[in-house]
């Protein structure tokens, strides 16, 4: 189970307008995040060592959404990653 992602402020820089603050602030609060988030680790179950293009032809989400929510997944220690040399970065779900 994922922990809800409820600091919208990491997803913006404070150098972000307020326009994006409140966008961040509005896919938190809807469960957009959440779900991006569980769709993300049920694909990396289904197709562990995935690069974000290859999750991307998996799924529902387009290349961005999911690398968008990489690090915040890392950060959880719910995903994990994995590069070698000038290889893409593979996932994995934890």
């Amino acid at each position: 189970m994922i922990q809800p992602s409820l600091n919208f402020e990491s997803l913006t820089r404070r150098s972000d307008p307020q326009s994006s603050k409140r966008a961040a602030k509005e896919v938190v609060e809807n469960g957009t995040v959440r779900n991006h988030e569980e769709i993300i680790v049920d694909l990396l179950r289904m197709y562990p060592g995935s690069t974000t293009k290859q999750l991307a032809s998996y799924g529902p989400l387009d290349r961005v959404q999911i690398a968008r929510r990489m690090k915040e997944l890392e950060k959880k220690k719910v995903v994990r990653r994995a590069s070698e040399g000038s290889e893409d970065c593979k996932w994995w779900a934890v």
